[in-house]
């Protein structure tokens, strides 16, 4: 029975609905639910599931921009004891998770080639009729190390990675942030989409820590809501506060997905009295946070270890001096044994007990973590090894430019080198900006890393953290050459 699973995330979620029923659970500009309420919704939408045959052996993927709708199919998988997944074309395609029931809400449309279940008002408690004492029928998991959460990794570099959280590690990950959820004090915003991972991550975290989550983007709300803790990638909440016509202010922002460059740490503190940049991932949840503030016109920054053990270490796995570059590894009690069906990256990433994430880093003044790149994703160009992190910084750095990957020249067959996209604000002309883009280029890399050539484009593929896709800028580039092959390159 579900309420004899201490490790059950959704048991928690209902021990809360329990104990504060009328605590507000989620909040919006046009309603309010308590977490009896939401407990209710769950149940409900567990019963429908039931009825189109899940159970423990199936894996339920959810499809919605509702963050009601993809929070209830969520808690209502850990009832089920069935497993979850957020839905994306690209999992369907690897073909590692292969999903026997899509759920999705009317605002998005039926994944292609697939039968999905419509999520629509009969599903409602107050159709689907439920009681705080429904769950009692519900069998959740029949082990708490049993898998209920499929991840993956971004796949900046290549082919994303997959992998399985218990529901005992789950629910062990969302208890280790109390800290940051702490209970009716909070009340939590996420900038991530509700499809994203790092928003499940923290919706689960909060609801389980008795917390309040307010879906809403406007600031104005969420200073009247008292708002407390906003998370986003440092690319989305710098392009938040700029699209804010007014100025607001509020206590924390906690950013993860990407270095923050010190330029918009310095932006984003005039709204937040602290930003605490989180380093993580999906085979560890959090692991270090660098708390950032203003002292005068200086960012001052304090590293904070959490309740994991992270290392930088030489080429012989030995521990580095403080200040030195090296490989960083990381070991808690919450890391997932392997990927799924990639061994060879099991063995790279899984050793000895520690998990090495691919990141070269430092540990720097204030104890901080200074991570500089990835490993996989460092440009030998010619005998050159550039980190295309601290060119992206360079470029992001000039006035006018809104966002800027660089990637290796997929089309260069004899001379490596690199290019960039760029992404010119309004009123800004393109030819200006990329000629002051190189200046500064020139000034502040050396003349063998800089792009030779810059392409100004409407977008830039992104993960939901807000890491550049490299690989499917490279492939963009190989597209318009096919499309206008270039003149052939001569030897010089």
């Amino acid at each position: 029975m579900i309420w004899d699973q201490p490790y059950n995330l959704a048991a928690g979620i209902g021990r809360q609905a329990l104990d504060h029923p009328d605590r507000q659970a989620i909040v919006a500009a046009d309603l309010v639910l308590t977490y009896r309420q939401v407990w209710l919704i769950a149940q409900a939408y567990a019963l429908r599931m039931q009825m189109a045959g899940v159970d423990r052996r199936s894996i339920v993927c959810v499809r919605s921009n509702d963050l009601i709708v993809s929070v209830a199919v969520m808690i209502a998988t850990a009832l089920l004891g069935a497993r979850f997944a957020v839905y994306e074309d690209r999992l369907v395609s690897d073909g590692i998770v292969q999903p026997s029931h899509v759920l999705r809400s009317p605002e998005v449309a039926a994944p292609p080639n697939l039968p999905s279940l419509l999520i629509d008002e009969s599903w409602s408690p107050r159709t689907t009729k439920v009681t705080a004492d429904t769950a009692a029928i519900f069998p959740g998991h029949e082990r708490s190390d049993d898998g209920w959460w499929y991840l993956h990794t971004s796949g900046t570099t290549g082919q994303p990675k997959y992998m399985l959280l218990s529901h005992r590690a789950a629910f062990d990950r969302s208890r280790s942030v109390s800290g940051d959820f702490r209970g009716a004090e909070t009340r939590f915003c996420s900038i991530f989409p509700c499809s994203a991972r790092p928003f499940f991550v923290r919706a689960m975290a909060a609801l389980l820590n008795g917390s309040t989550i307010v879906d809403a983007l406007d600031p104005r709300f969420l200073m009247a809501q008292g708002v407390t803790l906003v998370c986003a990638s440092p690319r989305q909440a710098a392009e938040w506060i700029a699209s804010c016509p007014f100025v607001f202010r509020l206590p924390l922002l906690q950013v993860s997905g990407a270095p923050i460059a010190p330029d918009i740490a310095r932006q984003l503190l005039t709204r937040f009295d602290l930003i605490e940049d989180v380093y993580g991932a999906s085979e560890t949840n959090k692991s270090f946070v660098n708390r950032l503030t203003l002292a005068g016109a200086q960012i001052a920054v304090q590293g904070v270890p959490q309740d994991s053990i992270v290392q930088i270490i030489d080429t012989d796995g030995a521990p580095v001096p403080v200040g030195a570059l090296g490989e960083v590894r990381v070991r808690n009690q919450y890391t997932v044994p392997s990927y799924i069906s990639a061994e060879a990256a099991s063995l790279r990433a899984f050793r000895d007990g520690w998990f090495h994430p691919g990141d070269l880093g430092r540990f720097g003044p204030g104890g901080a973590l200074e991570v500089s790149g990835r490993i996989d994703e460092v440009l030998n160009l010619g005998g050159n090894k550039i980190d295309p992190v601290t060119v992206d910084q360079v470029l992001l750095a000039t006035p006018g430019v809104t966002d800027a990957a660089c990637f290796r020249d997929p089309c260069s067959s004899i001379t490596p080198r690199l290019m960039a996209f760029l992404m010119i604000a309004p009123g800004f002309d393109p030819a200006v900006v990329i000629e002051s883009v190189k200046t500064r280029c020139l000034r502040d890399l050396a003349s063998d890393v800089y792009p030779s050539y810059f392409f100004v484009v409407s977008d830039i593929p992104r993960t939901h953290d807000g890491t550049p896709r490299r690989r499917e800028c490279e492939e963009m580039v190989r597209a318009q050459h096919r499309a206008a092959p270039p003149p052939r390159e001569e030897p010089k």
